[in-house]
């Protein structure tokens, strides 16, 4: 069996954590929409995470500190950091696949 490219790594690992986090919201229509969303997504991710270049090239380090930083705040039973921390990656992984969002 082979490896994964890196790039399927850093994807899977995006998607995984996305569904990680909310499976263990205990909402339902959470976990249900984001497997809705992300998986189409899946090849765009992927696409993306692999472009070499000052931008593309980091976007899995970006994705992984920004994970951290919400893994962190859920460990530590820090719900309202943990919130702004999603809200905070979500605005940037739109950003960094060309789309401008605000979160309310």
């Amino acid at each position: 069996m082979r490896e994964p490219e890196p790039a399927q790594g850093a994807q899977d690992s995006d998607v995984d954590f996305h569904r990680a986090v909310a499976g263990a919201s205990g909402n339902d229509y959470l976990a249900t929409m984001i497997g809705t969303v992300l998986e189409p997504l899946r090849l765009l991710i992927a696409a993306a995470f692999s472009r070499p270049g000052p931008v593309f090239g980091k976007m899995p380090e970006e994705a992984r500190r920004e994970h951290d930083v919400i893994l962190q705040a859920l460990l530590d039973k820090d719900p309202e950091l943990a919130r702004k921390a999603m809200e905070k990656h979500l605005v940037n992984a739109a950003s960094r696949f060309g789309y401008d969002i605000s979160v309310t």
